[in-house]
Formats: C-alpha cells, sequence, structure tokens
C-alpha cells in the first residue's frame, strides 16, 4: 500500500486504521476474494446528530416564502414600497 513501518507501527499502537483506507482495503478484499475488513477496526468519527434540521422540501419552501413575506412587510412599512 506504500505505507511507511513507522506510520503503520503508529496506526497498530492505535489500534484503528484511518478511515480514508476503508474503501482501498474493501476493494482489495474483493479482488482477493477474501472477506472485506470490518468497520470497527477504523477510526471513523461519529456523525453529528442532525435529524432536527431536516426538513422537507415543502417546509423550505414554506420557510422562505415566510421570510420573503416578512421583508416585504418590512419595506412596506418602511415607506420603501414592495
Amino acid at each position: 500500500m506504500g505505507i511507511s513501518e513507522k506510520t503503520m507501527h503508529a496506526y497498530s499502537q492505535a489500534k484503528k486504521l484511518p478511515p480514508k483506507w476503508y474503501t482501498a482495503l474493501c476493494e482489495l478484499a474483493r479482488e482477493k476474494k477474501i472477506m472485506p475488513p470490518a468497520p470497527d477496526i477504523f477510526d471513523f468519527k461519529p456523525l453529528v446528530e442532525i435529524s432536527s434540521q431536516i426538513v422537507t422540501r415543502q417546509e423550505a419552501d414554506m420557510a422562505t416564502q415566510i421570510i420573503v413575506s416578512k421583508k416585504k412587510i418590512r419595506n412596506i412599512h418602511s415607506g420603501d414600497g414592495v
């Protein structure tokens, strides 16, 4: 893989491999017709929970309409018109 002995030693001490190697090692395993590496031997970072920020396209469109309407109202009240 072109990895130095020092680098491999550091990863073996940490007992985790860098996530960027996962795809390459899975491909190598597929070529060799062996089981792919277990994901838990890689140092994957947990994803941040964002489910509260996920909205449907309809909700996003409604939010945009509300923002545009509020700007129009502000412009009317400030004397700028529509």
